[in-house]
Parts: structure tokens; sequence; C-alpha cells
């Protein structure tokens, strides 16, 4: 199995790299051990990335809420816009292939966290600005 993070194998990367990338996305340890170990079956994986992306979903809502909350009303349209791009973005480039295996879906799972933790974490330096 090769995750992504943010679309790119991470079979290059370090064990401590790829702590620490996944440390600056707000991914929890717990998901990356689940992930990167390889978990005891791919049911366990898939539920290792459910539980995360339900955690970094609410992570971005939450964030994505205060920041519309904090734009003026001609900011907004944009900061809407840019997460309308960014959801067809993400489900074009985290789509499982025509004919998936055990692996693609697992790949496609992971990529889902990362994208979800990734952007949460860019309007997060967003909101600090």
């Amino acid at each position: 199995m090769t995750p992504a993070i943010a679309g790119a194998p991470y079979q290059d990367i370090s064990a401590d790299d790829f702590m620490a990338v996944d440390a600056a996305l707000g991914i929890r340890r717990p998901y990356t051990d689940c992930i990167s170990g390889g978990g005891p079956t791919t049911a366990a994986m898939l539920r290792c990335a459910h539980d995360e992306f339900i955690f970094q979903e609410k992570r971005l809502n939450d964030i994505y809420r205060t920041l519309m909350a904090r734009l003026g009303i001609e900011e907004k349209p944009a900061l809407r816009n840019a997460e309308r791009a960014w959801i067809v973005d993400k489900e074009r480039r985290c789509a499982l292939p025509e004919d998936p295996g055990t692996t693609d879906q697992v790949t496609s799972a992971d990529c889902v966290v990362r994208e979800t933790a990734q952007r949460a974490t860019e309007l997060e330096k967003r909101l600090h600005k």
C-alpha cells in the first residue's frame, strides 16, 4: 500500500518525516500509526480513515465557519467559491480507479483524510493572520 500525502506517495519519506508531516497537518497519531503500520485488516484501516475523516471534517467545518464569520460581506463569496473548488478538486484527486482493489480503497480514504486535514490547516493559517 502507498498512501498519499497531498496526492504524492510517501514511500520515500522517513518515518520521522512522515510523523512530522502528519503533526503539521493536525492528523492525530493513532491514525498515523494505523495507516503507516498497515493495520491488521483493510476493514480496520478503513475504519481508522473514517474516524480520522470525521475528526478532520469537523475541524475544517469549524474553522471555515469561524473564518466566514470574521470576513466582510465582500470577502465571503471568494472563500465560498474557493471551498467549492477545493471540494471538486479533492474528489478528483482522491477518486477510486474504475476497478478498485483493497489497496486502492485504503489509498483513496487516506487521500480524503489528508486533503481535508491539509485544507483545515490552510484555513487555520488564514484565520490566524
